[in-house]
């Protein structure tokens, strides 16, 4: 054909779901509200078809372009590099299912203080049980929680190894809200903040690839998705950098780093003015130093 190269080396992939006597499963209405089929192509810089495949247009564009890359690597060796849009970006390697929720993707925890504000934060699969997770998330964040003496948790949270386990990490006890009602809405006292916390994330900072366009800004000629970012302070050394872009934030900010590791000033070091309402904060750069924070960016960027 005219105009096609025989050796390209870029390709540009997309879908089109189509109606079609024979239809998908009802999954897809929940993506593109159509069912039928979804025609899978990727093609070279011309837009000539490389590839092509038609399947369910229930099927993910992530999923079904995995056979779609094998194949157009076996017609055309020289392709080095695709293009495509949002909808090949995954949010987690791997994803799960939480039956309880019917709900297929990953699960974020948190642990917050009085204020809803957080103090660890851990990703897992959505099958992955509160419990173990919380567990983990503990662990990771023992430095964190090192002052925490009480942790307030749902019925989810029940058993006596998950406190033991609390207990021996961090020292803290665990109390258990229960609802006092089934299937009625009830604040639950001090519990309630945490639902405040995963709401405000729903509310300001939803997954990147969900974000409209109309929250998109430009800043110095940079292209940002949200403008709301996350300051410096938060991730002092590039631990959560992946997690806190799925929380839809538009730049992150990492750091403060020193050249050697150090601990910081000597604790008590954030103090809280009551009377007028403030805070002090006397952290002294606590931190693991440059060359934890740069393996750990690294392994994120």
């Amino acid at each position: 054909m005219i105009g096609k190269n025989k050796t390209p080396s870029v390709g540009i992939i997309d879908s089109q779901s189509v109606k079609t006597t024979q239809k998908g499963d009802p999954e897809d209405m929940m993506l593109a509200k159509i069912k039928g089929r979804k025609r899978h192509i990727i093609v070279d810089t011309v837009g000539l078809v490389i590839a092509a495949e038609v399947h369910s247009a229930s099927i993910q564009d992530r999923d079904s372009a995995l056979n779609l890359f094998a194949q157009a690597k076996c017609k055309v060796p020289t392709l080095r590099k695709f293009f495509a849009d949002q909808g090949y970006i995954d949010t987690a390697e791997e994803k799960g299912y939480d039956t309880g929720k019917k709900i297929s993707g990953i699960k974020r925890h948190i642990a917050v203080d009085t204020q809803g504000l957080p103090h660890a934060i851990h990703i897992t699969t959505a099958e992955a049980t509160d419990r173990s997770s919380a567990v983990k998330m503990v662990k990771n964040a023992k430095a964190n929680l090192s002052e925490v003496k009480n942790i307030l948790v749902d019925a989810g949270y029940t058993g006596e190894n998950f406190a033991t386990q609390i207990k021996k990490t961090i020292g803290a006890t665990v109390e258990v809200i229960k609802r006092s009602e089934l299937h009625t809405f009830v604040v639950l006292p001090k519990r309630w903040v945490v639902e405040r916390s995963f709401a405000w994330l729903e509310k300001c900072s939803k997954n990147p690839i969900e974000l409209p366009e109309s929250l998109s800004v430009n800043f110095f000629g940079n292209k940002l998705r949200s403008p709301v970012g996350l300051a410096a302070g938060f991730d002092k050394n590039a631990e959560v950098i992946r997690p806190m872009l799925s929380f839809g934030f538009g730049f992150i900010e990492t750091g403060t780093v020193t050249r050697n590791p150090q601990y910081g000033n000597k604790k008590p070091r954030i103090f809280r003015l009551i009377k007028d309402q403030g805070v002090i904060n006397r952290l002294g750069f606590n931190n693991k130093g440059i060359d934890y924070f740069l393996n750990k960016w690294m392994k994120q960027a």
